[in-house]
């Protein structure tokens, strides 16, 4: 959904970018890093209006809440890689199945779940 909005707005800007290792590492940083970005791209594609893309972000910062980073400090967002909006919700999918996979966080439920996938 997210990536069909893209494809409409033309957005053709760079948004930091937390690898899977860096999520590995950092867990709590790196999804507050995609939440702040995901809030970005909101705003660059002007897509506030619409109340599905709003979870998203409020979602990456509950799951933040519930995990813990390895090591200390980890880095600020603005210390990863500009990546395209396409492969940066590549990176955030990957990272939120490995979660999934991991059960890194308390049980989610089916529907909030199902809610998440359509999403990106």
């Amino acid at each position: 959904m997210i990536t069909r909005e893209l494809g409409k707005a033309k957005y053709d800007g760079m948004l930091y970018t937390p690898t899977l290792a860096d999520f590995e590492n950092c867990s709590s940083s790196t999804l507050m890093c995609f939440a702040l970005e995901v809030n970005v791209l909101f705003v660059e594609i002007q897509s506030r209006e619409n109340y599905q893309f709003e979870r998203l972000p409020r979602i990456l910062k509950v799951l933040t809440n519930k995990l813990q980073d390895k090591m200390e400090p980890c880095p600020d967002c603005e210390f990863y890689r500009e990546e395209t909006p396409a492969t940066f919700l590549g990176t955030l999918q990957t990272v939120l199945q490995r979660m999934n996979a991991e059960k890194s966080c308390a049980p989610v439920t089916p529907g909030q779940q199902s809610k998440l996938s359509p999403l990106l």
